[in-house]
This record gives structure tokens, C-alpha cells and sequence, in this order.
């Protein structure tokens, strides 16, 4: 038997839930309330002593206890009414007849597409969502077992689903439904698109409409708090749609918070995206909302969207108005409750990469470094910032004799491997090993100046394309040539300068050397 009615908006559905316990990524303190009565029903909910009345209310910031008690009192009224004799007498089917026809006649006035449960109650005002809400709390009150079928821009309550299956329409049948304009509907479906949920093909094969249908009216069942979800993702997306964002992120955290999904989850990362990229970052309540995409499994979130964020907010607090214990302090408390994973792994490496940034800035180069090594830890592959740490390298070594800058690249060479790989750092490492190994000869330490010529020569075979001051070749192997010949090894002489010329054929001290000779 279907019972028809009256109303229905755009909501989102919701197909696959998550246990309470589990992946859990809306947290009770995560919450911000508009209202002591909203903050009271969530305890409720969160102390396992749920009012779904209060839950299906509380979205509207004006509703109060005097309110709240004075519309539990007229469902006890409406109540009265329904349980007659008749009423008791009848079948299921009857019942749920006679219930819809009372109801019809005295709560449900007028469709209205943005309304809550409250207007339901004020002044008839009702759309599918809150028609079946009422129909809920009165199935609830009746004994009478039901759930809510969630479908293409619908939603109804079906009494005794799990038998007689009896659905009660809430569908204005003659205004139909239109919440999402073209627009935001198509802006959605590029944001599915951007972020890989969905493959260009799709999106071309497809069209728009056909995924956004798709995502949004996959049909499901759903009980009652999981209605109360739905009425806060509602107010969330409306709250979008007039572009605040603060206020409509609070309000799908509400959403997720009661009706934890795969489905909720994406629209959630939605209005996250969207919020982040028009709300400043410049202050510790701005950037909070990173820690629930610390909580949400990596495939989900762009990470691309994290070092933006952050970035954002390094620009304004460190590199805009230098306010560093500020910036310390807001990364110490992220620090603290991100989930260990790809968020937290993000954060800290920008913390540290931009604190070794803002140090070169003021010239505490030393300090730099001690901050490059940390981020080392969580990307060695890099290319900024190896660039960075060897050149911060360079600038902190001004005061340094040749002997230290040698034992500080030997150090780097195996506590950071992969700058090995590196192009600069290896030129800096065989410039290092020439300038010794000219010293060393200079002062007659033979022994030494020869194994950093060696040391040079095994690391120039071993990276030929490798860019380096061609000048201090001339420089070192003269310095070898000298020195053998005022100790009358003329050959031995000779050869340095030839193997220093085959490394670098043009340079003229080596030529002029080997002429001489």
C-alpha cells in the first residue's frame, strides 16, 4: 500500500555508514554549538540518552526549553487524536492511513524547499525531510516500526519495512523539488574531478547531471538520527550556498558527527576545500579544521591542499608579521592532536623547512640548518630543500677553516645520504677536497694532500657530468707539481700536472706549468 503526500527537497543521501567507534572522524570537541539547547541534545546523544526531538530541532539557533516543551505537547495532542478506537481496532495498513490523513489535515500547511523541523511546528511549513521526521517521533511514540528510504531528490518514511512495507509519500506533488542550481551543481562535479574521485572520462562519457545524481541519490535506508544528519547537512549546504563558510563547515561537522559515511565523508571534504580556500589562515581557530583531515584516509584528501593550507598560514603569522611563538605555539597544539599519518608527516615537514626559511632570513644560519635537518627526516627527496640546506651550508661556513667545512660535509654525506645524489652538494664535496688538498701540499703534508686528491679523482670518475670550480683543479694539482719538484721528483711532477689536465684540459696554470718543466 503507498499513502500519498506532499513534499520533498534536494538532500544528500548517504549509502554507507561507519560504526560509531571506528574511523571515526568528527569528534564531540570538535563540535561548535549555536545554542545551550543544541549543546544539551549532543550530550544527550553523546552520554547514550539521545532525544531525537531535541537532535531534529536543535538545528534552528532560535529554538529553546519553553519552545522544545511546548511542541512535545502538541505531538501529545496530535497523539491523543490519532488513538481512537478505530484507530486501535485497525490494521497496520489502516492505521498508517488514518495516521497520514490526521496529520495531512492538521500539521502539514504548505511545501517550503529550505525549512527545518521548528517551521513545521510554528506554522505548517514542511518539505520531505521534516514531514518525515514528524512522521518518526509519531511512528516512535505509536510502537510502530519504521525506517526512512533515501532516493533520487526524495526521502519517506516506510512503516513496517522489514514486512509490509508500507510508504508513506511526503512529495509535494505539484512544486516537485529544486534546491542545487546549475551552477553549484556543476562546481561540485569539478571538484569530484580535481581531486580524482571521479576520471576525466567519466566526467566526459557522463555529463555533470548523471554524477552528480550519482553521487548525491544512491537510495538507502536510513533511521532517524541518520534524518537529523541529513537535516544539518541541509542547513550546511544553504549556509554554503550564501557563502559563509565558517558557519556551514560547523554545520556538516554536525552532519558527519551524526551520520558518519562514505557519503557524508565526500561532501564534507567539499565544504572543507572550499573553506579553506576563502577563510585567511591567521589564526590557530582557522587552521583547526587540518586536524580532521589528519582523521581521513589519505586516498581522500589532496595533499597538495595541505601544504597549501599551511603554506597560507606560515605566509601570514612567520613571514608577514614575524610573530614565531605564535606560529611555535599553533604547530606544537596541531602537533599534538593529528592522527600520526600523511597530515601530520605534511605539517611537520613545512614547520620545519619553513622555520630553517625564516632563519635564513635573519641570518641564523646555524639555526637553519638545525631545522633543514629535522625536515631531512621527513623528505630527503626534496629538491628545495636540499638546495636550500647546501646553500645555507655555504653561508654558515664564513668563519670556518677548510679542515671544518670538510669534517661538516663528511658528517652530512652519511647522516643524509640521498645528498649524494645531488649535484650541488657533490661539486661542494670535490671543491672541498681540492682546496685541502692545496693546503696540505702548501704545508708540506704530502700524505694527506694526496688522499684528497685521491678522494677528489674516485668522485669526479664516479660523477663526470658533474659541475665544479675548474679553477682550484689548476690550483691543487700545481700545488702537487711544486711541491714534488722542489723535492726533485720531476716525473712524479709531471704527472700531476697531466692528470690535471685531462680533468680540466684548458686551464692555463696547469699548461704553464707543464712547459716549464
Amino acid at each position: 500500500m503507498s499513502v500519498k503526500g506532499k513534499l520533498s527537497i534536494f538532500i544528500f543521501c548517504l549509502f554507507f555508514s561507519f560504526s560509531p567507534g571506528k574511523a571515526q572522524i568528527v569528534k564531540f570537541e570538535d563540535l561548535s554549538f549555536n545554542s545551550y539547547f543544541e549543546q544539551i541534545a549532543f550530550y544527550q546523544l553523546k552520554e547514550g540518552n539521545p532525544d531525537y526531538l531535541k537532535l531534529l530541532l536543535a538545528v534552528d539557533k532560535e529554538i529553546t526549553k519553553s519552545k522544545y516543551e511546548l511542541y512535545k505537547r502538541e505531538i501529545d495532542l496530535e497523539l491523543q487524536k490519532i488513538r481512537t478506537k478505530k484507530f486501535e481496532k485497525a490494521k497496520p495498513e489502516k492505521q498508517v492511513e488514518i495516521l497520514y490523513n490526521q496529520l495531512n489535515r492538521d500539521i502539514f500547511f504548505r511545501y517550503t524547499e529550505n525549512v527545518n523541523l521548528s517551521r513545521t511546528f510554528s506554522d505548517g511549513s514542511f518539505n520531505c525531510l521534516t514531514a518525515s521526521a514528524y512522521y518518526g517521533i509519531i511512528f516512535d511514540s505509536l510502537g510502530i516500526d519504521y525506517n526512512f528510504r533515501d532516493s533520487k531528490n526524495h526521502v519517506h518514511p516506510v512503516a513496517y519495512p522489514n514486512d509490509l512495507q508500507i510508504m508513506v509519500e511526503t512529495t509535494d506533488p505539484v512544486k516537485g523539488v529544486k534546491y542545487f542550481d546549475d551552477r553549484l551543481k556543476k562546481q561540485f562535479v569539478e571538484y569530484l574531478l580535481e581531486s580524482k574521485l571521479i576520471s576525466r572520462d567519466d566526467y566526459y562519457m557522463k555529463g555533470p547531471d548523471e554524477i552528480f545524481n550519482q553521487y548525491y541519490f544512491p537510495e538507502s535506508s536510513i533511521g532517524i538520527l541518520d534524518l537529523a544528519g541529513l537535516q544539518y547537512m541541509n542547513d550546511a549546504l544553504f549556509l554554503f550556498y550564501d557563502g559563509d563558510f565558517t558557519a556551514s563547515l560547523n554545520q556538516i561537522k554536525k552532519a558527519c558527527y551524526l551520520y558518519p559515511s562514505e557519503r557524508i565523508l565526500t561532501i564534507f571534504l567539499f565544504i572543507l576545500d572550499n573553506y579553506f580556500s576563502r577563510v585567511q589562515m591567521n589564526s590557530l581557530e582557522a587552521i583547526k579544521p587540518m586536524i580532521l583531515l589528519s582523521r581521513i584516509p589519505a586516498e581522500k584528501v589532496d595533499l597538495k591542499l595541505i601544504d597549501n593550507i599551511y603554506g597560507s598560514l606560515t605566509k601570514t603569522i612567520l613571514f608577514d608579521y614575524s610573530m614565531e611563538a605564535m606560529y611555535d605555539s599553533i604547530y606544537n597544539y596541531l602537533d599534538k592532536q593529528f592522527n600520526d599519518g600523511h597530515v601530520k608527516q605534511i605539517v611537520t615537514f613545512n614547520y620545519y623547512y619553513y622555520k630553517g626559511k625564516y632563519f635564513i632570513a635573519g641570518f641564523k644560519f646555524k639555526d637553519a640548518l638545525e631545522m633543514f635537518e629535522k625536515a631531512f627526516v621527513f623528505n630527503t627527496q626534496n629538491v628545495e630543500l636540499q638546495a636550500l640546506f647546501i646553500s645555507t651550508l655555504a653561508m654558515s661556513f664564513s668563519n670556518s677553516s677548510n679542515a671544518e667545512i670538510n669534517d661538516r660535509l663528511e658528517y652530512y654525506s652519511e647522516y643524509i645520504p640521498e645528498l649524494n645524489e645531488n649535484g650541488m652538494f657533490l661539486s661542494f664535496r670535490m671543491s672541498s677536497f681540492l682546496i685541502l688538498a692545496e693546503e696540505k701540499f702548501d704545508f708540506g703534508n704530502a700524505s694527506e694532500a694526496i688522499e684528497f686528491i685521491k678522494k677528489f679523482e674516485e668522485m669526479y670518475k664516479e660523477n663526470p657530468n658533474v659541475s665544479f670550480d675548474y679553477d682550484q683543479v689548476g690550483r691543487a694539482y700545481s700545488a702537487a707539481a711544486v711541491y714534488f719538484f722542489k723535492r726533485y721528483k720531476r716525473d712524479t711532477a709531471k704527472e700531476y700536472l697531466e692528470r690535471g689536465l685531462e680533468i680540466a684540459p684548458d686551464n692555463l696554470e696547469l699548461k704553464y706549468r707543464l712547459r716549464s718543466i
